[in-house]
């Protein structure tokens, strides 16, 4: 995926018609952050991206107070406050998905999935919200096709004591795409 990646102003590419690929970067690199930030429009993009995915669930709060912070900088537009809070969260991530459906351990359960470092981030939303974190190297992974809305990918672990884990999301073909290109040698 990265190969792909031109300029800044010329990151998309199209795929198949209903396929939709994001223009992704990494959030990880205070390099990048650094670069976007020396400029007002780099700026908003980055607030505007971290306000997006925390105000549409994909950008989950370490804990309450952290979630009552983002709820406060937002109402008095302090945006480098919130957008210095958005980078010291664990999901802060541009190949985060999410809430997805997952099937375990419960059919349904809201979880976030995340891709990054060569590892795939899980995080699930039972009673006690818990997470896992897999090698994308030591997973195989399938994605099957179950109408024109959503589709399932599935995780399968190389670890005896993690069964696989189901994914139902209309994102399975860009998920799967991103694990591959993380894999394929550059």
């Amino acid at each position: 995926l990265h190969k792909k990646l031109r300029s800044f102003d010329q990151a998309f590419d199209f795929l198949k018609p209903r396929t939709r690929l994001c223009f992704t970067r990494d959030f990880f690199s205070p390099a990048i952050d650094y670069e976007l930030g020396q400029s007002e429009k780099g700026f908003s993009f980055l607030f505007n991206e971290a306000r997006f995915h925390y105000l549409s669930g994909s950008l989950i709060p370490r804990t309450v107070l952290d979630d009552d912070y983002f709820k406060k900088f937002l109402d008095e537009n302090k945006e480098e406050n919130f957008l210095q809070l958005a980078r010291c969260q664990p999901y802060y991530g541009c190949f985060t998905f999410g809430p997805l459906l997952c099937s375990l351990p419960n059919e349904g359960t809201k979880c976030l999935l995340t891709i990054g470092d060569n590892k795939v981030r899980i995080r699930f939303f039972l009673q006690n919200a818990f997470e896992a974190t897999l090698s994308i190297r030591h997973i195989a992974f399938a994605s099957v096709s179950t109408d024109s809305i959503s589709m399932k990918l599935q995780l399968k672990p190389d670890f005896p004591k993690i069964s696989s884990i189901t994914f139902a999301t209309s994102d399975v073909q860009v998920i799967s795409s991103m694990i591959s290109s993380m894999l394929d040698p550059f």
